[in-house]
């Protein structure tokens, strides 16, 4: 009986590691697409190419059929999500329909896939920015969550293997209140709220 049931745990984390890497527009490269430098510098050459960008967002204007969304461009990781880096720039999303400017915060990371249609000239301070427009179309956007994930130094809980642990600096399993755990590496995983600012 036991046997079984580790037979069926195994099965069981084997099918939602299949769904956890299963492609999506999100995940998936495009080879041929031009990147956010690339389309700055020749916009006219670019547009109508489809591309898959993703940055913070910098600003959100609900307009009455669509909303416009300013990203902070950073490069992607392999599942599509924003990472920490140089950034080549700013681009506006076009999204039809209403997005709760609650939820599309300023500082909340999006992945986005959509076409390049023009370019539009705003100021950010006193300089004229011209910024490349992706039009998305629905379910071709992803909001990520605001949790950053970073990989422990110690492969186990430091709690219990460091001498000079913290309970209030680094892992903590019960007392800190913005930690929390993924064993599905093998290894715990810390994620903590790290909020990202635009200026």
């Amino acid at each position: 009986m036991p046997y079984i049931k580790s037979l069926l745990l195994i099965v069981a984390a084997a099918l939602l590691g299949a769904c956890a890497s299963s492609p999506t527009i999100f995940n998936q490269p495009m080879p041929n697409a031009p990147d956010l430098k690339q389309v700055n510098q020749d916009i006219d050459k670019y547009k109508g190419s489809r591309v898959r960008w993703g940055g913070v967002i910098a600003s959100l204007k609900n307009q009455q059929d669509e909303t416009w969304i300013e990203l902070v461009q950073y490069r992607l990781d392999r599942r599509g999500r924003p990472i920490d880096g140089d950034s080549h720039g700013r681009f506006f999303v076009k999204i039809a329909g209403f997005l709760e400017p609650r939820e599309y915060a300023i500082g909340r990371e999006m992945t986005v896939v959509g076409e390049v249609t023009q370019t539009i000239t705003q100021k950010i301070g006193t300089h004229n920015y011209v910024y490349p427009v992706v039009a998305v179309n629905g379910g071709e956007f992803m909001l990520w969550n605001q949790l950053n994930a970073y990989r422990d130094s110690y492969p186990y809980s430091a709690r219990f293997y460091d001498p000079f642990y913290d309970p209030f600096y680094g892992p903590n399993f019960f007392f800190y209140p913005y930690f929390n755990y993924d064993f599905s590496y093998g290894y715990p995983r810390r994620y903590f709220r790290t909020p990202r600012y635009v200026y």
